[in-house]
């Protein structure tokens, strides 16, 4: 589980301290936009910026592999 941590900038590496063990307790956390991440998308529009989609948002890492053959593409761009 990647936690976007932003200590002195963006750096190249990552550290340790930026990531945590995968909790299935933590699931419905792990599910909420929190007020950083609103107030974050609402600085954005403010200042007509486009935000980072997924910024602030925890990541999930997996190692291994995951059948998508049957799912649904979902896109955010119209049909040309």
């Amino acid at each position: 589980m990647f936690i976007c941590i932003k200590k002195n900038g963006w750096q190249k590496t990552l550290d340790n301290s930026e990531f945590e063990d995968f909790d299935i307790k933590k699931f419905n956390e792990y599910s909420k936009i929190g007020e950083k991440t609103k107030e974050y998308f609402k600085e954005k529009i403010k200042n007509n910026e486009e935000p980072l989609i997924f910024h602030m948002i925890p990541h999930i890492l997996y190692k291994g592999n995951i059948d998508t053959s049957n799912l649904e593409i979902i896109s955010t761009y119209p049909e040309l």
